[in-house]
């Protein structure tokens, strides 16, 4: 997860729900990017795939950029981008063997 501090572990636990948000896992400047390039769920994000990724490195430089953001370059925003995939994909896989198992999103222990 992108921050692991008390606060947000309790909100973490505290969802009771089976969907995980993008705000459980990214970091805010991440969801807004990626809202703004129309990806606003999990499933959205996992099924991110490496022809659409290929557009995205370029649009997050430049949204960096509108933004005041420190630069980075079109290698590091696609390796970004490719992480943020697979740490949603990675999640999605994880919560769904807790679903398999009968665990419910508030009997998962919080590490």
């Amino acid at each position: 997860f992108a921050c692991e501090c008390t606060k947000c572990a309790r909100r973490w636990k505290r969802s009771g729900s089976d969907n995980i948000l993008l705000p459980d896992i990214l970091r805010s400047w991440q969801v807004e990017f990626l809202s703004s390039q129309g990806i606003r769920t999990i499933e959205e994000l996992v099924h991110l795939k490496q022809p659409k990724v290929n557009g995205f490195p370029k649009l997050m430089v430049k949204w960096r950029k509108e933004k005041h953001m420190k630069p980075m370059t079109k290698k590091s925003c696609r390796a970004a981008l490719i992480i943020w995939s697979r740490t949603a994909n990675a999640i999605v896989n994880n919560t769904h063997s807790w679903r398999v198992i009968g665990f419910s999103s508030d009997q998962q222990e919080i590490k």
